[in-house]
């Protein structure tokens, strides 16, 4: 079994600023407070997404500090990316689609998670958790992002 979620926000500004925002790492702290730190450590600068791009997450869940490096695939500049873990507790891989529409942008994320092992029999408890913990990043996005309109 494993853990999927996806969920997508209408965000009322241009894909581009959006796509922009959400792949500069440096930006992650105001959407993702539950990271202890994200950075770059390979790859193009923190500003943008590129092939073969590696970022270490640290997190602490359960009183329980992990670090995760995850590798961007599959990248199609200001349309999207997928990150794929490569070494931490969890097999991860996470795809992030902008897509223009009227309104402004159509942010999609998808998340699938496998937990190893005894891990297994907690998956409904992180499941919920990781579901609430993902809605709130894109609408925290959303806020951070519609606040400066006129």
């Amino acid at each position: 079994m494993a853990i999927q979620y996806t969920h997508d926000v209408i965000i009322q500004r241009p894909v581009e600023e959006v796509y922009t925002y959400i792949s500069d790492v440096r930006n992650a702290p105001e959407w993702m407070p539950w990271a202890d730190e994200i950075a770059v450590i390979e790859g193009s600068e923190p500003t943008g997404v590129a092939e073969g791009q590696r970022r270490l997450i640290k997190q602490t869940d359960f009183g329980i500090q992990s670090e995760t490096v995850l590798k961007a695939t599959e990248v199609t500049s200001g349309q999207g990316y997928t990150f794929e873990s490569i070494s931490g507790p969890v097999a991860f891989r996470g795809t992030y689609r902008f897509e223009s529409i009227q309104e402004g942008t159509r942010l999609t994320r998808t998340c699938h998670v496998e937990l190893p092992g005894l891990k297994r029999i907690m998956e409904p408890l992180m499941a919920h958790r990781m579901k609430r913990r993902w809605e709130a990043d894109l609408k925290r996005v959303k806020k951070r992002l519609e606040a400066g309109e006129e």
